[in-house]
């Protein structure tokens, strides 16, 4: 068999679309955008978010995430 890299890369995500749902609903919205996002791009299912992350989304409250974020993603086999 052929050892299978870590697939690494980093992408900046526009949040802006979450502005579209309720307010009392925008950050809830935005880890659900980063979720698909992920699917889409590394084409897996299993997708986790780490705490740090998490706590960078949250930490404006429930109303005002952040527009973009940068994260570095990477896809285990």
């Amino acid at each position: 068999m052929a050892t299978v890299e870590n697939l690494t890369r980093v992408y900046t995500i526009n949040l802006g679309r979450a502005w579209l749902t309720p307010q009392h609903k925008r950050t809830d919205r935005v880890v659900n955008m980063i979720r698909e996002f992920a699917q889409k791009h590394m084409k897996s299912d299993e997708i986790k978010l780490e705490q740090e992350l998490n706590r960078q989304l949250w930490s404006r409250g429930k109303t005002n995430p952040p527009r973009n974020v940068r994260v570095k993603m990477v896809k285990d086999e």
